[in-house]
């Protein structure tokens, strides 16, 4: 099981995968060589798969398993919300929205005990009002 700093580190990685190791060190409060075990044991446990780039408009769809529109409470609520959402590995993207829901969550493809975990953590976030989820069933283009 994961710690608190592995959360961060990964929370760290999901923001800038290219940030130094010194810096993650820093922002963390571990030494360099605690830090890059704990990456080192991050990517044997499969928790780190790869490094990677992102273009802007192009996204894997194989990745995509769910779409979440969520509806707040109050709009204030919004950014409060959007940075739990930003901190969750589940979590591809986030998009404000028109209409009677205020964002449209990305999920990454997940196992149904996981995704069923996942949705009732969103739904149960402050803020939320309620949710409606689609799932992905194939990529048409």
């Amino acid at each position: 099981m994961h710690d608190d700093v592995d959360h961060q580190i990964l929370s760290i990685l999901r923001r800038d995968a290219r940030v130094p190791i010194t810096t993650l060190a820093a922002q963390v409060g571990r030494s360099r060589t605690a830090v890059q075990a704990r990456l080192d044991r991050l990517q044997r446990d499969g928790q780190i798969l790869r490094y990677t780039i992102e273009e802007p408009g192009r996204r894997n769809p194989d990745e995509i398993g769910a779409f979440v529109k969520v509806a707040l409470v109050a709009q204030r609520e919004g950014p409060a919300l959007v940075e739990i959402l930003r901190d969750m590995p589940q979590v591809l993207a986030c998009r404000g929205i028109a209409g009677e829901f205020a964002f449209m969550v990305l999920l990454r493809r997940l196992e149904h005990a996981e995704l069923q975990s996942t949705l009732q953590h969103i739904y149960t976030l402050p803020g939320v009002l309620k949710t409606e989820t689609v799932l992905t069933l194939t990529y048409e283009f």
